[in-house]
């Protein structure tokens, strides 16, 4: 008791240059701020209570960055699925224009896509992280999935290249073709199925199932 009380009154009687120094003494003094212990060596060690702020403060940083992580394949497919899905759609009102047809590529093998048009070909490639490919043991096509997936995509093709024709009156050649990211984690599709009037749905595969992806909301 008289320990910490003669600090005390030695920090009001000392002068001003010393008072940072004599206010450490004197929250040392009454436990304010516990000093730190000495190991072996004789350094300096850890408290337990500081080693316990670290702990906490690395469990909160990464109960924020999971979710994020996790978050993040989805993410980029679904934007490369509206990317794609909003192409279609263009090529589709400039055929109905031009009365020409328009034809998409799907390049499995470079992970492209290329429009083709009588004019010239534009190529894009998929984002880093994604893939023309499908999970291993999933059904489709996403609107009736009852056949196990064994191909990138069921538009006419051959040699892993796929063409989505657009033919004059705007009607899309009927077929699907999945993408997934390159750890098979998620998959999309885009579908076209067959009807008088040609529509375009993106799908996300989640959980085993399929369901319809509203691009504005993912």
């Amino acid at each position: 008791m008289s320990s910490w009380f003669e600090t005390a009154t030695n920090v009001a009687s000392s002068p001003r240059t010393d008072i940072d120094v004599s206010q450490s003494q004197l929250l040392l003094a009454i436990g304010v701020c516990p000093k730190r212990s000495r190991g072996a060596n004789g350094k300096r060690s850890f408290t337990l209570l500081e080693l316990l702020m670290v702990i906490a403060i690395i469990s909160i940083i990464s109960m924020m960055a999971v979710p994020l992580l996790v978050q993040r394949p989805t993410a980029i497919l679904a934007y490369e699925l509206e990317k794609l899905t909003t192409i279609l759609a263009y090529l589709q009102q400039r055929a109905l224009a031009t009365n020409q047809e328009q034809v998409l590529v799907i390049d499995a093998v470079r992970n492209e896509y290329r429009v083709v048009s009588p004019s010239k070909t534009v190529t894009y490639s998929l984002a880093k992280d994604l893939e023309w490919g499908f999970i291993s043991g999933a059904y489709g096509p996403p609107s009736n999935p009852i056949t196990p997936l064994t191909q990138v995509s069921t538009f006419p093709g051959s040699n892993n290249l796929f063409n989505i024709k657009i033919i004059p009156n705007g009607n899309i050649s009927p077929g699907a073709v999945y993408l997934t990211d390159h750890l098979r984690r998620v998959m999309g599709a885009l579908t076209c199925s067959i009807s008088q009037v040609s529509y375009i749905r993106a799908y996300l595969y989640n959980s085993g199932r399929w369901h319809l992806c509203n691009l504005e909301h993912v």
